[in-house]
């Protein structure tokens, strides 16, 4: 295929225009009142588990920086987010 009609786009996909999402004030408030609520049920559990949960989701974390910032190994890392998510999971009722 010539540069030209390459550069043109000739023969390739053309991707979808974008569109972006539609919000409505529902949605934006069912959005609000579910981080109110795991925000409150992250508040109760063992302040480790809120560590680390908060450093790994809301300060996008690894799990070998999680280690470094709490001083405990990254195997402990692992073990103490899944003992997290799984007590906030109940404390919002949510099956596993």
């Amino acid at each position: 295929m010539p540069l030209r009609a390459a550069a043109a786009g000739d023969g390739l996909p053309q991707a979808p225009p974008y569109e972006p999402p539609v919000w409505s004030a529902e949605s934006a408030a069912l959005l609000g009142e579910e981080r109110r609520e795991v925000l409150l049920a992250l508040r109760e559990l063992p302040g480790r588990q809120r560590e680390a949960l908060t450093l790994r989701y809301y300060f996008d974390l690894t799990d070998q920086e999680i280690a470094e910032t709490m001083k405990i190994n990254a195997s402990t890392v692992r073990s103490t987010v899944t003992r997290g998510l799984a007590a906030l999971g109940r404390a919002l009722g949510e099956q596993s």
